[in-house]
């Protein structure tokens, strides 16, 4: 649609709009124009109410009574009848409240079907004043919005699963193993990208503290490729193990994660390196007096 389009369909609106005032302002052309609101009222698909401020309802749209399936029996009832018994009081002590204090409300309320049936509605509403200015009723528009509430908390649901099962995933590809007394081990498997890197650090940091090792093998026999961040992550781990008193020993290094390090001017210094698991874990032990050395 053109820009001229669009502002001669703007002009012609507010045309429309002034000429619906003028009427309104006429005797003669305002019955015409009060069964046109009306009409556009009673056929809006979003559910209309007017209660009077004892909370009874005074007029319901055809939307509003089948949403409700209280059908024309809407109109002169309490608002109460309404709710779901355990959003009535929240209404009540918030709802009603905020209408009366700032003179609108928007929120999701329960509302419950005379078959006991719910759904959720996307309200607002607000206060009506007489000519004087005084308070004399309250307007309501309700949306079914329960279709799209069920979807965002499935969804919100289905990232938890997903959140849990990579923290699973995560857990499972840097197992700790305790070794001997002092001695803690942690075979790695796959790629090392930043979250297992992290997730690596701290299940590292956490096996020395809670089994009071000494030395800690990191073993990447199964580590295919190494790049900077894989590096990054077996240096920074080295650090912090030392910072807590303890060794890392580095086995499982293969021709081409060896040729790797040397591209990537990886700085492995302090840390001991073993060709094979197996030298790795005697070097450990007699670390801790527990072999000889190799």
């Amino acid at each position: 649609m053109s820009d001229a389009s669009m502002e001669e369909q703007l002009a012609a609106a507010k045309a429309r709009i002034a000429q619906l005032e003028r009427q309104a302002e006429d005797p003669r052309e305002g019955a015409a124009t009060l069964r046109l609101m009306k009409a556009l009222v009673d056929h809006a698909n979003d559910g209309i109410s007017i209660s009077s401020m004892d909370g009874v309802i005074v007029y319901a749209n055809r939307s509003f009574c089948e949403l409700s399936g209280f059908g024309e029996r809407a109109m002169g009832m309490e608002v109460s009848a309404f709710y779901a018994p355990e959003d009535f009081q929240r209404m009540q002590d918030t709802t009603v409240a905020q209408i009366m204090a700032e003179g609108h409300w928007r929120g999701i309320v329960r509302v419950q079907r005379p078959d006991g049936t719910r759904w959720l509605a996307q309200g607002s509403a607000f206060i009506i004043r007489d000519e004087a200015g005084q308070p004399s009723g309250m307007a309501g528009f309700w949306r079914d919005v329960t279709a799209q509430m069920e979807a965002k908390e499935q969804a919100i649901q289905q990232a938890k699963l997903i959140e849990a099962q990579r923290a699973e995933l995560l857990a499972l590809s840097t197992p700790l193993i305790p070794i001997a007394d002092e001695v803690i081990a942690m075979p790695l498997v796959g790629q090392i990208d930043a979250p297992r890197a992290q997730q690596i650090l701290e299940t590292l940091l956490g096996g020395i503290v809670n089994n009071a090792a000494r030395v800690a093998i990191l073993d990447i026999t199964g580590v295919r490729t190494v790049d900077t961040e894989a590096t990054n992550a077996i240096v920074d781990a080295s650090k912090a193990v030392r910072l807590l008193g303890a060794e890392v020993v580095l086995t499982g290094i293969g021709p081409e994660v060896a040729r790797a390090l040397v591209e990537l001017g990886s700085d492995l210094g302090g840390i001991v390196t073993r060709g094979t698991f197996q030298s790795g874990i005697a070097y450990a032990l007699g670390r801790v007096g527990r072999g000889r050395q190799i």
